[in-house]
């Protein structure tokens, strides 16, 4: 599923049918077997997905990692909250939760155990910064929590990670699942797009004389292209920095624009004494 994604780049049960293989050979059977596993109770994918993000951030070697809360709503029924890593301007998830909520503002008792959850997740011994949006209820609660688990907490916008929009399910823990499913291939493509750049072939799918593209939409194009030219793909994903050597930006001009663009005024006042 994780690679019918990737090659469809949209959440859709029957377009993923192709990639899938299946001892059956109609597609209904295929798509009902997509939907057994996303419907199946006994599927832990928090308890999986928790391996798979310590092994990835292992060998952080940054003294500080960003971490970023946000929401997302869905139908006006369904709302995602998300722990991220945030790295080169993408989020990396590390824990989320799936609620029935019609409000993308959500109380802190909601997503208190979260915390701790990510927490276990994190490498030891880094300072962790948690970022989030000023639509968070009781932040002095957050405060409170997050300094019990040695973090800081700061307000800021977010931006979301992947479209859920297209997708026809409507089950709290079958979008868990699904999340778990973009979770893993925003990972993947996200190491594969740093590999790609660090070992100088980023321009063979980007076709930007600087960076023009994500991490993630370089490591995307990378594995799109590699499994039908049978080029090398990673075998590991590690992230060890939020550095970013090379800078993304549509076009020169516009990034020159916007490098000196004045987005604010200082304005400076001396009272004379009495």
């Amino acid at each position: 599923m994780v690679v019918a994604l990737i090659q469809r780049g949209e959440v859709s049960l029957t377009r993923w049918l192709p990639y899938v293989p299946c001892r059956g050979v109609q597609a209904q059977s295929k798509q009902r077997r997509l939907s057994r596993w996303l419907h199946n109770r006994r599927l832990n994918v928090h308890k999986l997905y928790k391996r798979l993000i310590q092994a990835a951030l292992a060998d952080w070697a940054e003294d500080t990692l960003y971490l970023s809360l946000d929401t997302s709503l869905f139908w006006d029924e369904y709302c995602l909250v998300r722990l991220a890593v945030v790295h080169r301007g993408r989020a990396l998830p590390v824990v989320w939760r799936v609620m029935k909520h019609r409000s993308a503002s959500v109380g802190f008792e909601a997503y208190r155990e979260m915390l701790p959850q990510a927490a276990e997740r994190l490498p030891s011994g880094v300072k962790v910064v948690v970022l989030a949006d000023r639509g968070f209820v009781h932040t002095d609660a957050m405060t409170a929590m997050t300094t019990e688990l040695g973090w800081h907490y700061r307000i800021r916008d977010q931006s979301n990670g992947w479209n859920l929009q297209k997708s026809e399910i409507r089950s709290v823990c079958a979008l868990s699942r699904l999340w778990f499913l973009l979770a893993i291939a925003t990972l993947y493509v996200t190491a594969q797009g740093v590999e790609v750049v660090a070992t100088g072939q980023r321009r063979w799918v980007d076709p930007h004389w600087f960076r023009g593209n994500s991490y993630f939409r370089i490591g995307w194009d990378w594995v799109k292209t590699a499994l039908e030219n049978g080029w090398t793909l990673i075998r590991q994903v590690r992230f060890t920095h939020n550095r970013d050597p090379e800078t993304a930006m549509a076009s020169r001009k516009q990034h020159e624009q916007r490098t000196y663009q004045i987005e604010f005024k200082i304005h400076t006042y001396c009272y004379a004494a009495d």
